[in-house]
């Protein structure tokens, strides 16, 4: 027996085709990323960076309103100077387990994201590092957490 006549399975190759050069489907085993470009045009950059800037300090104690405002507002200055631009959410809930083992929560936590490439990534990271060990310091946090690119770093407030 052999292979069916290739006429017969031109239509659907040719379907195939089609979707792919319109990029409405992708081979098995394309790169996400080389889609997303084809797709929706650059990246703007390498970098996706996060500060977490707590709303509780180390002590259970919720920061006052202001403090943590200003704390949001010089984050959000800063990662502007370092990238460009930011995009802030609040609201967000987290927690964590403390030393006892219990469950510690946080509310009202903000979370400012920088979303490109720096000229000079070393540069702008130990600017970051800088202000999440400043932040650890000034709000009296243990840490302080940067995530870049989807991997997190906690950042104590002694930190150079």
């Amino acid at each position: 027996m052999g292979c069916p006549p290739l006429k017969s399975h031109l239509p659907a190759r040719i379907a195939v085709l089609a979707m792919l050069l319109a990029g409405c489907a992708t081979p098995r085993g394309a790169d996400p990323s080389a889609v997303a470009e084809r797709i929706l045009g650059p990246h703007t950059g390498g970098l996706v960076v996060s500060v977490i800037v707590p709303s509780v300090a180390r002590d259970g104690v919720p920061l006052a309103p202001e403090r943590l405002r200003e704390a949001v507002r010089r984050t959000e200055a800063e990662m502007a100077r370092a990238f460009g631009g930011y995009t802030t959410h609040t609201g967000t809930h987290g927690g964590w387990m403390d030393e006892n083992g219990a469950v510690r929560t946080e509310e009202h936590a903000a979370i400012v994201t920088t979303y490109g490439g720096a000229r000079n990534a070393e540069q702008t990271l130990r600017t970051v590092r800088a202000l999440a060990a400043a932040l650890a310091r000034e709000l009296n946090q243990e840490c302080v957490a940067v995530v870049v690119n989807g991997r997190m770093y906690l950042v104590p407030p002694g930190a150079p």
